[in-house]
């Protein structure tokens, strides 16, 4: 997915605008595999969405990423990877 799809499955109204998500959000890979949590940014979102990737906060990390702004608790997801964008999603 391109970061306009992504941000047209986050919010319809705005498909030209991506943003943070601040409920749960599912991504389904190709793979059918997927993770759910939110959508960050980061010092190198902008470098990163070059290459068309982006920044991403697993649920079971959401907590202490906002206490401590740790990088290592980000997840960078591919974009060409992505099948779908789920928002608002909840875990399961």
């Amino acid at each position: 997915m391109t970061k306009n799809e992504i941000a047209k499955a986050i919010n319809k109204d705005y498909s030209n605008v991506y943003a943070v998500t601040v409920a749960p959000t599912k991504i389904v890979f190709k793979n059918n595999k997927f993770i759910v949590g939110y959508f960050n940014t980061s010092d190198n979102s902008s470098l990163l969405e070059k290459e068309n990737k982006y920044t991403f906060i697993k649920n079971n990390n959401n907590i202490e990423y906002k206490k401590t702004k740790n990088p290592d608790l980000i997840t960078i997801v591919n974009g060409d990877e992505i099948a779908e964008v789920i928002y608002p999603s909840y875990p399961e």
